[in-house]
């Protein structure tokens, strides 16, 4: 009852202080505040992976799901996937009330990588193909949860991501899935069948239905050129752009525009589109709050669009995988790779191998963007590169390797991305080189299918990864727009690793870091980079409060808040299409009411995974006391001051941030972060 009404209280509290800040739902993807890490709770390695993880890129404490049920081993049945992990992991986003800002499911380690899938496709009533294989990804099932919630195996299909980036003639081809497709099909062969007049009758009839969809109004724009309405065509064409079509090049070189190419009206709207060459949809940002239609665009209604997650797992340390050393030290490696723009090579390789030739329609594409961006990027004739100091990037098909005796080096943050069929197969050490080798040679990230799939290129990566990653995607963006049939592809490292983006920069002032405050407070945020910002997003206590337009100060009353220890988040969010996002953490406490909240640890030495930490509460309240951690309530002193004990193993090893908590009038009251250091035991060599 308690915690009801805490819970009651503390959103009122938030509440009027988005209110002084202008309330809008969270939209940029791509920060610590926008992703959830999983956690096995039974399994010390995924514990301390997750306390690694969780200090070194300052998830917030929320944002942390422990999950008690998680099968053992590298494969479980869909029907258990379901209802020990993607189940209570969404229950307890929502009961969180996170859905709106939340793009990343993240796994910690110890998660089973493959999910047999047999029980969703129990009562399909047509031939599955062959290449159609039963086993699935962890990742790829809960990047397409909605699907794999409702047991529709939509998910099996090889376009069945919508975020994918694609040409814009397939983005006039793919407005629709299901029936409707069929009269949108109508309608374009109309368009070719040069009977305008009709074409322009059933598009309109579309747009009422979905006026969201970009490629809808471009065909309209289409069509009232050839009817000679060139007004009503440039007013369709501001409508596309302004719902997200993109394609400059592709619009320019339209024959249904070619009467009025030349003229400063038709130009102006080229120019209001991204400046580049590239052939598919230009890099953006990933949002789940977006439903997602089969042409890559995004549309308001859910009944047009599919919603997506973006999900890696940040390392497998059982089988073929990494020690947790290693893994940590990779995820390190990536963090410290953050908006550095590399100057590297990066490296395509071909052989008559299949696993090779299967990705080289996409090469040239791909180097002539990497290369228009300024950075080096080849073709190289052989499996794997040889004396290279400077891979930036790396596509290799090899069913088997060794990375050392190549005396290359793999910089930080790079993508290194092997085509064969057992990659991602982790409960074996034998067989098909495993992608934790390149993980082990310094990797960012790396991907492979958990079983057969066949040389589809759609269940791999396109070689446009690489480009949307130049581009300053995050490594899971980058992951994702490249590939259109993901349901088997086990993805390995840190999502959030961005080298090469370029980050808005901000000053903040009126408020200190550690500063006791009192009354009303006022701050001003003052950008003082190059790349303009387009909002901040707010958060007091790892909850969003609200956003500020540039040039609003930020303003909230601290007797709407409990007095002791708070953190402010202020998240700048860049104005581009990959919306960048540069952070501030501002500690600070509350003393409106003279009142003390205080966690101690008990007692010296090092703690070990397999010991205990004692802990005092000191305080002048009379009211019960919780320690929690990571979300987690882990003791409770029943008021004022008290002794607790808890488990180091509970808490996992590594870096573990604790806090007192207590309900105040209604409201949250937190004690300083204690953060602990816990030592692991001892890792047996792989």
């Amino acid at each position: 009852m308690r915690k009801a009404k805490l819970k009651s209280r503390w959103l009122a509290c938030l509440t009027a202080l988005a209110v002084c800040l202008g309330s809008q739902p969270s939209w940029a993807g791509g920060g610590p505040e926008n992703v959830v890490v999983l956690v096995n709770s039974r399994s010390a390695a995924s514990k301390q992976i997750a306390n690694f993880y969780v200090s070194l890129r300052d998830i917030p404490a929320g944002n942390v799901i422990y999950l008690d049920e998680v099968p053992e081993g590298e494969s479980t049945d869909v029907e258990t996937f379901r209802e020990t992990i993607l189940k209570p992991t969404i229950e307890t986003i929502n009961a969180r009330r996170m859905a709106a800002r939340i793009d990343y499911l993240v796994y910690s380690a110890d998660f089973p990588t493959a999910v047999k899938i047999h029980a969703d496709l129990e009562n399909v009533d047509v031939e599955i193909p062959k290449v159609l294989t039963k086993t699935a990804s962890i990742n790829g099932l809960t990047y397409m949860a909605g699907w794999t919630m409702a047991k529709n195996p939509s998910y099996l299909s090889l376009d069945a991501n919508g975020y994918a980036s694609q040409t814009a003639e397939a983005a006039l081809q793919r407005c629709y899935r299901g029936p409707v497709s069929k009269t949108c099909n109508k309608a374009m062969q109309a368009y070719r069948d040069d009977q305008f007049d009709e074409a322009f009758t059933q598009f309109s009839q579309l747009l009422e239905d979905n006026p969201s969809q970009p490629a809808l109004h471009y065909w309209l724009a289409r069509c009232e050129a050839q009817r000679d309405n060139w007004d009503a065509a440039l007013e369709s064409l501001d409508e596309a752009i302004r719902r997200g079509w993109c394609f400059r090049v592709f619009t320019s070189q339209d024959e249904a525009f070619a009467a009025g190419a030349d003229e400063l009206t038709f130009q102006t709207r080229l120019a209001a589109m991204p400046d580049t060459a590239w052939p598919q949809h230009p890099s953006r940002e990933f949002r789940a709050s977006l439903n997602w239609a089969p042409n890559g665009m995004p549309v308001a209604s859910p009944q047009w669009g599919t919603r997506y997650f973006l999900s890696t797992v940040l390392a497998v340390t059982r089988g073929a995988g990494t020690t947790p050393a290693e893994a940590m030290a990779n995820l390190q490696r990536s963090h410290d790779a953050d908006f550095t723009q590399p100057r590297g090579r990066f490296c395509f390789t071909l052989t008559g191998d299949v696993r090779t030739r299967t990705r080289k329609p996409g090469f040239d594409s791909a180097i002539k963007e990497l290369k228009r961006l300024g950075y080096n990027a080849e073709v190289i004739e052989g499996k794997l590169p040889e004396n290279l100091n400077d891979v930036a990037g790396l596509m290799i098909g090899a069913a088997n390797y060794q990375w050392a005796p190549t005396q290359s080096r793999i910089l930080p943050g790079a993508i290194c991305e092997n085509l064969t069929s057992f990659g991602g197969k982790m409960d074996q050490r034998g067989g098909q080189t495993k992608l934790s080798e390149l993980l082990r040679a310094g990797a960012a990230g790396s991907s492979g299918t958990v079983t057969e799939p066949y040389a589809i290129q759609a269940k791999f990566p396109h070689p446009s990864i690489q480009v949307h990653y130049a581009h300053g995607s995050s490594l899971a963006e980058a992951f994702y727009q490249s590939v259109s049939g993901p349901y088997q592809l086990l993805i390995v490292g840190d999502p959030l690793c961005q080298p090469w983006a370029v980050p808005p920069a901000f000053e903040c002032t009126g408020l200190t870091a550690e500063q006791a405050v009192s009354g009303p407070v006022k701050c001003g945020l003052v950008a003082t980079g190059e790349t303009e910002i387009a909002r901040y997003e707010i958060f007091m206590d790892g909850r969003f409060s609200g956003a500020l337009l540039p040039g609003q100060p930020l303003t909230f009353q601290s007797t709407q808040l409990a007095d002791g220890y708070h953190e402010l988040r202020i998240v700048a969010i860049a104005d581009n299409s990959l919306r960048t996002q540069a952070r501030q953490i501002i500690p600070f406490t509350v003393d409106n009411r003279q009142q003390s909240l205080q966690l101690l640890r008990s007692g010296e030495g090092e703690l070990k995974a397999n010991g205990e930490v004692s802990l005092s509460v000191v305080s002048n309240l009379d009211v019960p006391i919780h320690v929690v951690h990571a979300g987690r309530e882990l003791a409770t002193v029943d008021a004022g001051n008290g002794e607790v004990t808890i488990a180091c193993q509970t808490l996992g090893s590594e870096t573990v941030r604790l806090q007192a908590l207590a309900a105040v009038d209604g409201k949250p009251m937190y004690s300083e972060p204690l953060v602990l250091r816990i030592q692991a035991a001892e890792e047996s060599p792989k």
